[in-house]
């Protein structure tokens, strides 16, 4: 049998797991025993529950989606209740499962880790051993996140992330003879540094970008390589190939997302190469990054100049609602622009220049020496002029400068340096 339990794990997969025991739920209590009756009840109640997914996973609210796991098992299961009926199946419409991106979701410290070590074990059950479900259920949540649990007639699989790996191997050697284990410890991973790298071997910068304005401003700053996406995510296969097509041996990998640190580390990983995974979480931090980096710099020093200058500016979002919406305590009405400094929302207003003026009030703006905004193809570039005026009205001697981008994500990246 094959049980995965639902944790508190950051990834995708937790929501979709989570919504199907709800559906396992629904259909023994309905009162009818009529098969077609019991999945209406799941749909339903699988319906209801995917505008939750946002919730529990933070990243899609900020994507502004449901899960699209949990939402292809939704179909899925409709699928088999239209087929049992030879009914004949609508076209979904994607809107209904989109809604205003809210970037200011509550997440985690970025570039942390809630639990260090990825442990994994294989475990001969003992004969006549017995699984107390919500007793080990409990256990391991209450040790790690990220949990998946197989259990076979004479065997018994567990991956967990956790910051006690020797206690869980302890509680699974209970069930039966350890086979097979397996940790690592995912903070040394995603920082590991060069360690055989020498002063005189040359030192490529591959910078990740969400668009393709940025490709020239990081060429200026001696970015080597660029690897660009759209609005799907780059993954670790694609980042390990352009690794390799990269002529030099010692690379320095600049993310520029939170959300792809994981993917660069795992390229880091299976690269044959000598790479460094600088987290930069954001497009801006890639910027300030290089300007620590020069190449008459030893990588050693480069790699210490770039982390000193990584939080050399803020970086600042602006985003167009698509509806109504309370984000926290703030009301952003629908077409609303509003502006975003990592969780919290500055400002929202019905102008895109007053959004951005407002919301650079609320920050200290007193050592601020430029502002930097990088537009993407939704901004009306007659704005810009305009913009950039008001900008400069905000203090004295402030230098803006106006970018391409070219992302997707957003309609302005504001670097206030």
């Amino acid at each position: 049998s094959l049980r995965i339990r639902p944790t508190r794990s950051s990834s995708c997969q937790r929501v979709m797991i989570t919504s199907i025991p709800p559906m396992a739920e629904a259909m023994p209590a309905t009162p009818s025993a009529d098969i077609l009756e019991r999945l209406r009840a799941a749909l339903e109640c699988a319906r209801s529950r995917i505008f939750e997914t946002p919730r529990q996973l933070p990243v899609l609210a900020r994507a502004g989606v449901v899960d699209a796991g949990a939402l292809g098992f939704i179909f899925f299961v409709e699928g088999l209740e239209r087929g049992l009926t030879n009914a004949e199946i609508p076209a979904a419409d994607e809107a209904a499962y989109r809604f205003a991106p809210n970037p200011a979701a509550a997440a985690g410290p970025e570039n942390t880790l809630s639990f260090r070590y990825c442990t994994e074990l294989t475990v001969e059950k003992e004969k006549g051993a017995q699984l107390d479900w919500d007793e080990l259920r409990s256990f391991l949540e209450e040790r790690g996140d990220s949990i998946a649990f197989v259990a076979e007639e004479d065997y018994v699989k567990l991956h967990i992330h956790t910051d006690q790996p020797e206690a869980i191997t302890a509680r699974m050697a209970e069930l039966g003879r350890v086979l097979s284990s397996k940790v690592d410890d995912m903070a040394e991973q995603l920082n590991t540094s060069f360690k055989t790298l020498e002063d005189h071997e040359e030192l490529s910068v591959l910078a990740i970008l969400p668009g393709s304005g940025f490709r020239q401003i990081f060429a200026d700053l001696e970015a080597s390589a660029f690897l660009e996406y759209s609005e799907q995510l780059p993954s670790s296969g694609e980042i390990l190939a352009a690794l390799a097509a990269l002529e030099g041996e010692n690379i320095i990998v600049l993310p520029n997302d939170k959300n792809i640190i994981p993917a660069a580390s795992l390229a880091q990983e299976e690269s044959t190469k000598n790479v460094y995974v600088l987290p930069t979480a954001n497009v801006v931090q890639g910027i300030t990054a290089l300007y620590g980096f020069s190449a008459q710099d030893t990588p050693r020093q480069a790699i210490r100049s770039m982390q000193e200058s990584i939080g050399l500016a803020q970086c600042l979002k602006v985003y167009r609602s698509g509806q109504d919406a309370l984000y926290g305590r703030v009301q952003i009405k629908k077409d609303d622009y509003f502006i975003v400094s990592g969780e919290e929302v500055l400002a929202t207003e019905p102008s895109l220049v007053e959004s951005l003026v407002q919301g650079l009030k609320r920050i200290d703006l007193e050592q601020a020496g430029c502002v930097s905004c990088y537009y993407n193809d939704a901004v009306d570039t007659a704005l810009l002029p305009p913009l950039a005026d008001r900008l400069r009205e905000l203090q004295e001697g402030l230098a803006v400068e106006i970018h391409y981008g070219g992302q997707k994500n957003c309609l302005l990246v504001v670097a206030v340096e």
